[in-house]
């Protein structure tokens, strides 16, 4: 892998591992206190965002995987791939989920200001669901998603650190560093 598809990668790594932390943070928060429409507004919009960026990520991951810096064992391996193909699949799913959620909920889905899917009113002005149970089969998708999410993030870094501590590999390493 050349000097500028490693910088890529690393780049897009830690670009869409904050951006998911941010995103991950910010829905526990916005779940566990009181409702605040600022706040889902920011992550409805943020997740639009990601929606839409997504594909570049799941992209660059498949035309050009990360080679470990040190020789895996046949579990390991297969543990790396699973992980990683299953963190990129939560990439694309998460937003996915979430923004079917938002959209079958009968309240508009907007990054900012501007309108993705309007509110539904009914008869007497109130919000309806476009489907009740697309929306909760949706939301509960979303959040299974986030729990699966946060835990493949946690055994991830527990991998990292794993290499760099006790296998005293280079893996590491070469994700901190950005090369000109």
């Amino acid at each position: 892998m050349g000097r500028n598809t490693k910088n890529t990668t690393r780049a897009l790594h830690w670009g869409f591992g904050g951006f998911v932390l941010v995103m991950l943070s910010l829905g526990y928060y916005m779940t566990n206190t009181p409702y605040s429409d600022g706040l889902y507004t920011w992550h409805k919009s943020l997740g639009v965002i990601l929606s839409a960026t997504i594909g570049i990520r799941i992209y660059w991951s498949i035309r050009h995987p990360w080679q470990s810096s040190t020789s895996l064992g046949k579990i390991e391996s297969w543990a790396r791939k699973v992980t990683h193909r299953l963190l990129v699949f939560l990439l694309f799913a998460m937003p996915a989920s979430g923004l079917t959620s938002s959209a079958f909920s009968g309240w508009s889905v907007h990054v900012f200001n501007f309108t993705i899917v309007p509110k539904n009113l009914n008869a007497e002005g109130e919000v309806e669901a476009f489907s009740v149970t697309i929306y909760e089969a949706a939301k509960l998708t979303h959040e299974v998603l986030g729990y699966l999410f946060s835990t493949l993030i946690l055994l991830h870094v527990a991998a990292v650190l794993k290499h760099h501590f006790l296998n005293k590999d280079q893996t590491l390493l070469e994700m901190l560093k950005f090369k000109k």
